[in-house]
């Protein structure tokens, strides 16, 4: 009988900066196997005045830094071998996105990856993957400022596509009204709903 093969433990620390949620996940890796050291989860609201006023929200600023400079802190102290931190759609759209990651790394030193729809949409479809290698059909990634879709398991995995079908970005000034969001909704979706329509979808959300 061969000897168990023993595969090199790893630790890695991901921020995940998106339009509602800021969250810290701290993985061990051994070989295909993933462990969940450590979950946290911060509801800033970033993205909550996008689509009023093109900018960050303010108070959602103040509640993701004061997330961010304790995370930083949990990192520090745990000294994982490799950190990813990722900002997506209302960092990506809001004009003052680059100065938000500017201020991040001034403050707390982590450096933030912009991610495009694209690169947020295959992610997406690669994380359905990974829990699911058979999976067939559209992975929708929800989001606070945007929805992604993709579609996999039919040949190679397509590109994505990335929409503004967020929570945030169907906020109505008039107020709430279900037959007019369901038009604005529809709207959106027009353009690639033969692409992406399926019998299957496999729904992705942090927030």
């Amino acid at each position: 009988m061969s000897p168990e093969r023993e595969y090199e433990s790893k630790q890695i620390a991901v921020i995940d900066i998106g339009s509602n949620s800021v969250r810290l996940v701290l993985y061990r890796l051994e070989g295909r196997a993933v462990w969940t050291m450590f979950n946290e989860k911060v509801l800033a609201g970033l993205g909550r005045d996008l689509a009023a006023t093109g900018r960050l929200s303010e108070p959602g600023v103040v509640m993701a830094m004061t997330a961010l400079r304790r995370f930083a802190a949990v990192i520090e102290g745990v000294q994982p071998d490799q950190v990813l931190v990722a900002a997506t759609a209302a960092v990506r759209q809001a004009e003052d996105g680059p100065e938000f990651c500017e201020r991040v790394a001034a403050e707390t030193g982590l450096r933030i990856r912009v991610l495009s729809g694209e690169e947020e949409a295959k992610y997406s479809a690669l994380g359905v993957l990974a829990g699911d290698p058979g999976a067939r059909g559209v992975a929708a990634d929800m989001g606070g400022a945007s929805l992604e879709l993709t579609r996999i398991g039919d040949g190679p995995r397509g590109k994505g596509v990335t929409l503004a079908l967020g929570p945030f970005a169907l906020l109505d000034a008039k107020g709430f009204d279900a037959e007019r969001l369901r038009a604005r909704i529809a709207k959106r979706l027009e353009p690639v709903q033969d692409d992406y329509a399926t019998s299957t979808l496999y729904a992705v959300g942090g927030a």
